[in-house]
């Protein structure tokens, strides 16, 4: 992000893939283990593997829990799926999950947005969506009237 009031170096939350489409929103949720820089008021950079900064934000909220007490609620509202995907994909990322494990549920909105990495962003979403959404696909050319 050019001209940012943030400094190079600072923590980092990064993704790999943008789940349900909430890296698009201005606030969104996520699920982590409990590291120092998930604290209510600490500003992260927000990275996605293949696209690069899409900018900066801050953490508002940090709720712990254990998880075995992932419910379909906060499943899909991070992920977009039901809590046993939600689970897997926590099995995956991090090794050695327990029932006992403790994570954080935390809520972040973006202060800074790199504009050039939204644009990539949003085009690999809208990508997304017509490959997953066979109806969208008649439409993909602009509006139609009957």
């Amino acid at each position: 992000v050019s001209q940012s009031r943030y400094f190079y170096g600072m923590d980092t939350i990064t993704y790999k893939e943008n789940w349900n489409g909430k890296l698009l929103c201005d606030t969104f949720p996520d699920v982590r283990l409990p590291f120092q820089k998930y604290t209510t008021g600490t500003i992260l950079e927000v990275q996605h593997e293949r696209i690069g900064s899409l900018g900066y934000a801050k953490v508002l909220s940090v709720q712990p829990f254990l998880f075995s007490q992932i419910t379909d609620n906060m499943a899909y509202s991070v992920i977009g799926k039901p809590r046993t995907y939600l689970r897997k994909v926590l099995f995956y990322f991090y090794e050695g999950m327990k029932e006992d494990t403790k994570l954080v549920h935390i809520i972040l909105a973006f202060t800074e947005r790199n504009p050039a990495t939204l644009h990539q962003l949003i085009e690999k979403q809208y990508n997304k969506f017509l490959a997953i959404t066979p109806k969208a696909n008649a439409y993909a050319d602009g509006p139609h009237i009957n």
